[in-house]
C-alpha cells in the first residue's frame, strides 16, 4: 500500500509537470519537468530491483504475483549507474538530432532559406507534391539530415541496449521486448500473420501501381517492378492515403466528407467533443467526468507556445483525465477527437484497479481500441445517424471507394507496421554490419518497396524514422491492426449487427457497450491472451487476421478483378533490368553471397561424395550388409543433435529452444502438421532412393536421379507460384540432355575382379533388380520434388530460422524412419541387431546424409529449389571423375560433351534469378536541366 501511494504521487507530479510543459512551453516548465524526471527516474529503478529480487513465480496470490511480475519487466534499469544515464543521454542526443534537423527548398535555395522541417513542412510536400522530383528531393534531404548524424550514437545504443538485456536474463533487447507479449514464440506467430494478409496487400500494391505508372510514366515506375519510395504520398510509405486522388477508382462519386456540414451547421470544438461522448453514453459506457472539461485544452491557446499534438492523459489520481488537441472544425478531427475519448473511456474503465494494473493487457491495446471505435465511426451509417450526411448512397461502387480509402491506411501499413521491429531485432540478435542493406532488404521483401535512389552503408535511413530513434517499440502497431478488426467482429456480433462487417455501426448498442467496458475494465490484471478471450466471447485466445481479411473481402474481389490481366502480382523486381529502371544501386551483401556459393559448393561435393560411398558401402555378401533403413534413423537423429547444438550457438539459449519446441510443435498443431508433410514425404524418399541405389549399378542411379530437376520445376510453380522464362525452360532441357549423355556414356567394364572391402569379397557390383530400382528411383524424384518446395514454401513464408525448421523437421522425421524401418526389416533387425553391419564406411554414409540434409535446407533458405537441384547436377561431373579413380571408370567425348551442356544450363538458367541483394549496378550520371540525377 504505501508503495502503491509513493508511485501513485510520483505519476501525478511528473504527468502533471509534462502537461504544463507541453500546454506552454517555457523555460521554467522544462526544467521543473527535467527535475522531476530525475526524481521519478530514480524512484523507478528502485522499484525495479526491490521487485526484481523476489521470485514472482513462488507467490501464490495470481494477482500480487502479475503485479510483482510486471514492475520487474522495466526495461534499462538492470544498467549500472553510469551506463544508465549514457544510453538516456543517447536517446536524448538522438532525439534532438532528429528534431532540430532543417532541410532546404526543392528550386532555389538562397542564403539562411535552409529551415524546412519535417513536420508538418516535409510530410506536407509528400502529401500534397505530385513533383516527381520535388518528392525526391524532400525525401533524400531528410535522410541525409538525420541518417549519418545518428548512426554512431546508434551503435552504442545498440551495446547498451543489449547489456541491458542480458543482465536481465535475456539473449538480447529482441528477446527483452517480446516478453512483455508473454508468447515465446511471438516472431513466428507474427509472421504467419503477415503471410496471410501478404495476397491482399501485394492485390492492393498491384492496383496502386498500375495508377501510379499511368501517372508517372513506366520509365519512373516499373510496371512489373518495385514502387519507389518517394512516390506514395509518405515520407516512409507506410500510409497511401494521400494519394487517394490518383487510385480512387469512381471519382465520379461523392466522396464523404462531412466537413462541409460541419461548418454549415456551425459545429464548435466544444460541440465535436460532446458528439464523441455521447458515442460512449448511448452504449452505456461513463460520460467524461467534471475534470475533464474544466482541464483539457481543446482548442489552440493563442498566449502561449504548445505542442499541438492530439493526445490522451491520465494524472494516476482517479478524476484527472484530459485530452489536448487544436481542434479545428474537420472531418479528420472528429474521428482523432473520437480516437482520444476512446483512450479516455480505457482510463475511466480500468480506474478502479491497482496502479501497476492500469494499462492494457499488452502495449497493442489501447491503440486497438482507439482505431476499433473509428471503424463505426467513419461509416455512412453512423455519420446519417448523427446528423452529419444526408442522402447515403450505399451502392456498390460507394463501398468499394470506402474500403479502398481505409486499405490504403490499413493493409499498406501492415508491412511495415511488421518490418520496422523486424529489423530492430535483427541488428539486437545478428550485430550491425550492412545495417542499411538490411533494412532495404526488408523493405523490399515485405512492402516492394525500393529507394529512389542510390543507398550505401554511409547512410541510415532507419533512423528517418522517430521510433527507431526514440527507443520506442514498434510492433505494438502491428499487432493492434489485427486486434482492432477481432475486437470489431465482436462487438459487431453482440450489436447484433447483419450484413457486411464494413457497414457495422455499434452506435446505441448496449451489449456492444457492456463488452467493451469488460474489456477495459480489467486493465492488465489477466494476460493479453485471456482478455481477447473475453474480448472475443470466449472463441479465441490467439491473433487472428480472418476478421481483417473479411472486412475488406469485397475490395479484394474487385481488386482481382481488376488486376486480372497483370503478369505480374506483388513485384519483381529481384534481376537487373528492375534493379535499372527503378533507379536503384544497391552494394552487393557480400557475407549472404559467399554462404550461397559456400552452400551451393559443398551440397555439390556431398552429393558426389554420397553417391560413390553409399555404392561402395553396399559391396559384399547380402548377410554381411547393414541394413540400410536404420541409415536413416540414425541420420535422422543426428541431424536433432546438429541442429539443436547450431540454434543454441546461432540463435538461442536452451530455456529459449525448450520454449521454441513447446510452443511449435506442441500449441501449434496446424503448424506441426504442416512440417508432418515434407518429414514424412523425405523419409519415405530417403527409403525409396536407397533401394533404387541398392539395385542400380551408380550410372543409372544418377541417371534417373536429374529427373528430380523439372519435377521440382513443376512444383515450384504449383506451390510457389514461381514464374520461369522461356529460356530457362530451355536450361532444364539442357541440363537433362547433358546429364543423360553424361550419365549414358559407355564406360568401360574396368572395374577390378575382385574388390577388397574389409572383410568382404565381390566379384562385381550386387545388382538384383534394374525394375525395382528405376521404379522406386522415379517415386523418389517426385518425392524429393514435392518435400523440397514444400519445406521452401514453409521456410519462405515465416521469419522462423532455418535451423528452426530443421529441428523441427528433424525431430518430426524420427517417428516415421522408425516405423519405416521396422515395418520393412523387423525380422532382419530382430534376428541380426540394429547395427549389424556397421563399420567405418557406412558411418561416412551416416554422416554425409545428415550433413547433406542441413546443408540442402539452408541452401533453399538462401537461394531456392532450383538453384539447389542444379548442384546437385554439377556433382554430376565431379561423380564422374572420380568414379576412374574409385571404380576405374573411363569416359569419352561423349562424357565431355554431357559436361559442357550441363555447366552452359547453369548461367542460361541464373541469368534470371539474380536477387536484389547480389547485384551491384554503378550509378549512370545523366544531366536534367541543370540538374544531376542518377539511373
Amino acid at each position: 500500500m504505501e508503495w502503491e501511494n509513493n508511485a501513485t504521487n510520483m505519476c501525478y507530479q511528473v504527468t502533471e509537470a509534462t502537461w504544463s510543459y507541453i500546454t506552454n512551453i517555457t523555460e521554467y516548465n522544462k526544467n521543473k519537468l527535467l527535475e522531476l524526471h530525475g526524481t521519478n527516474s530514480k524512484f523507478e529503478r528502485l522499484s525495479w530491483k526491490n521487485a526484481a529480487t523476489i521470485r514472482w513465480n513462488r507467490i501464490l496470490d495470481p494477482l500480487t504475483q502479475r503485479q510483482i511480475k510486471l514492475l520487474s519487466m522495466k526495461r534499462h534499469y538492470a544498467l549500472n549507474d553510469t551506463q544508465f544515464h549514457e544510453l538516456q543521454q543517447l536517446i536524448v542526443d538522438m532525439k534532438e538530432i532528429f528534431t532540430k534537423a532543417r532541410m532546404c527548398p526543392y528550386r532555389g535555395t538562397p542564403s539562411g532559406t535552409c529551415e524546412l522541417v519535417l513536420d508538418p513542412d516535409a510530410l506536407r510536400i509528400l502529401a500534397k507534391s505530385r513533383d516527381y522530383e520535388e518528392q525526391l528531393h524532400v525525401w533524400k534531404s531528410w535522410r541525409d539530415a538525420v541518417g549519418p548524424s545518428i548512426k554512431p550514437k546508434y551503435l552504442r545504443y545498440i551495446e547498451l541496449i543489449n547489456e541491458s538485456a542480458k543482465q536481465n536474463g535475456f539473449g538480447d533487447a529482441g528477446y527483452e521486448e517480446r516478453s512483455i507479449y508473454e508468447l515465446p514464440d511471438l516472431e513466428s506467430e507474427l509472421s504467419t500473420l503477415l503471410s496471410q494478409v501478404l495476397p491482399l496487400y501485394k492485390q492492393l500494391y498491384t492496383y496502386v501501381r498500375r495508377r501510379l505508372v499511368d501517372y508517372y510514366g513506366a520509365r519512373r515506375v516499373k510496371p512489373d517492378g518495385p514502387i519507389p519510395a518517394h512516390v506514395l504520398g509518405n515520407m516512409w510509405a507506410q500510409s497511401w492515403k494521400n494519394i487517394i486522388d490518383l487510385v480512387l477508382p469512381f471519382q465520379g462519386k461523392r466522396k464523404v466528407d462531412i466537413t462541409t456540414e460541419m461548418l454549415r451547421q456551425g459545429y464548435t470544438a466544444h460541440r465535436i467533443f460532446q458528439v464523441a461522448e455521447e458515442f460512449f453514453t448511448s452504449m452505456g459506457m461513463k460520460p467524461m467526468p467534471a475534470e475533464f472539461w474544466h482541464s483539457s485544452l481543446i482548442i489552440r491557446p493563442e498566449d502561449r507556445p504548445v505542442i499541438c499534438k492530439s493526445s490522451a492523459w491520465d494524472f494516476c489520481n482517479g478524476k484527472d483525465y484530459r485530452i489536448k488537441q487544436c481542434t479545428e472544425i474537420t472531418m479528420d478531427d472528429l474521428l482523432t477527437t473520437h480516437h482520444e475519448m476512446a483512450h479516455i473511456q480505457y482510463y475511466l474503465q480500468y480506474s478502479s484497479q491497482p496502479l501497476v494494473f492500469r494499462d492494457g493487457p499488452n502495449p497493442a491495446f489501447h491503440e486497438a481500441i482507439g482505431d476499433m471505435i473509428l471503424l463505426s465511426v467513419m461509416t455512412s451509417k453512423h455519420l446519417q445517424r448523427i446528423g452529419l450526411l444526408n442522402n447515403v448512397t450505399d451502392d456498390y461502387e460507394t463501398n468499394i471507394d470506402y474500403l479502398l480509402e481505409l486499405a490504403l491506411d490499413k493493409i499498406a501499413y501492415m508491412p511495415f507496421a511488421y518490418l520496422v521491429d523486424a529489423w530492430r531485432w535483427s541488428v539486437f540478435r545478428d550485430g550491425t554490419s550492412d545495417m542499411n542493406q538490411h533494412w532495404w532488404d526488408l523493405r523490399l521483401r515485405y512492402q516492394g518497396i525500393v529507394p529512389p535512389v542510390a543507398r550505401t552503408e554511409n547512410d541510415f535511413d532507419p533512423a528517418s524514422k522517430y521510433h527507431i530513434i526514440g527507443d520506442i517499440p514498434y510492433i505494438k502497431y502491428f499487432i493492434s491492426l489485427v486486434i482492432q478488426f477481432q475486437i470489431h467482429e465482436s462487438v459487431c456480433s453482440a450489436a447484433g449487427h447483419v450484413g457486411p462487417l464494413h457497414t457495422c455501426d455499434i452506435y446505441r448498442s448496449t451489449e456492444a457497450g457492456k463488452l467493451l467496458s469488460e474489456i477495459m475494465s480489467v486493465g492488465s490484471s489477466l494476460s493479453w491472451r485471456e482478455v481477447l478471450k473475453i474480448a472475443t466471447s470466449g472463441k479465441s485466445n490467439r491473433l487472428d487476421i480472418r476478421p481483417m481479411l473479411e472486412y475488406f473481402k469485397p475490395l479484394r474481389k474487385w481488386l482481382e478483378i481488376q488486376n486480372q490481366n497483370e503478369s505480374v502480382i506483388g513485384w519483381s523486381g529481384f534481376n537487373i533490368e528492375g534493379v535499372k529502371l527503378n533507379i536503384v544501386v544497391m552494394k552487393s551483401n557480400t557475407r549472404r553471397t559467399f554462404m550461397k556459393a559456400a552452400c551451393l559448393i559443398s551440397l555439390t561435393f556431398q552429393n558426389a561424395a554420397y553417391v560413390q560411398i553409399y555404392k561402395y558401402s553396399r559391396i559384399g555378401l547380402p548377410e554381411n550388409l547393414y541394413i540400410a533403413s536404420t541409415a536413416v534413423c540414425i541420420a535422422e537423429a543426428i541431424k536433432v543433435v546438429l541442429s539443436f547444438f547450431l540454434m543454441i550457438t546461432f540463435e538461442k539459449s536452451l530455456p529459449d529452444v525448450c520454449n521454441f519446441f513447446y510452443e511449435s510443435v506442441v500449441t501449434k498443431p496446424s503448424d506441426t502438421l504442416h512440417m508432418c508433410i515434407p518429414a514424412i514425404a523425405y523419409v519415405i524418399m530417403t527409403n525409396l532412393s536407397l533401394v533404387s541405389g541398392a539395385n542400380l549399378d551408380v550410372i543409372t542411379f544418377q541417371i534417373i536421379n536429374q529427373l528430380k530437376i523439372p519435377v521440382t520445376v513443376f512444383f515450384s510453380i504449383l506451390f510457389l507460384r514461381s514464374k520461369f522464362r522461356v529460356l530457362q525452360y530451355f536450361s532444364v532441357l539442357i541440363l537433362m540432355t547433358g546429364a543423360i549423355l553424361v550419365q549414358s556414356t559407355d564406360i568401360e567394364d574396368t572395374v577390378p575382379k575382385v574388390i577388397h572391402y574389409e572383410n568382404f569379397v565381390s566379384k562385381k557390383l550386387l545388382l538384383s533388380d534394374k525394375t525395382l530400382g528405376i521404379v522406386t528411383g522415379l517415386l523418389a524424384c517426385v518425392l524429393s520434388g514435392f518435400s523440397g518446395v514444400y519445406f521452401e514454401k514453409i521456410l519462405k513464408s515465416h521469419e522462423t530460422t532455418v535451423w528452426s525448421r530443421n529441428l523441427q523437421l528433424s525431430i518430426l522425421s524420427i517417428p516415421p524412419a522408425l516405423i519405416a524401418s521396422f515395418a520393412k526389416d523387423w525380422w532382419q533387425i530382430r534376428e541380426k541387431g540394429f547395427f549389424h553391419g556397421y563399420n567405418y564406411v557406412v558411418w561416412i554414409v551416416i554422416f554425409l546424409q545428415a550433413f547433406g540434409g542441413l546443408i540442402v535446407a539452408l541452401s533453399v533458405k538462401l537461394t531456392d529449389n532450383v538453384s539447389k537441384s542444379y548442384a546437385t547436377s554439377c556433382s554430376i561431373i565431379v561423380a564422374g571423375v572420380s568414379s576412374t579413380i574409385i571404380f576405374h571408370y573411363t569416359f569419352n567425348y561423349q562424357f565431355l560433351g554431357g559436361a559442357a551442356l550441363v555447366i552452359l544450363s547453369v548461367p542460361l538458367y541464373t541469368i534470371y534469378t539474380i536477387t536484389f541483394n547480389e547485384v551491384k549496378v554503378e550509378p549512370v550520371k545523366l544531366e536534367t536541366e541543370g540538374r544531376e540525377c542518377y539511373i
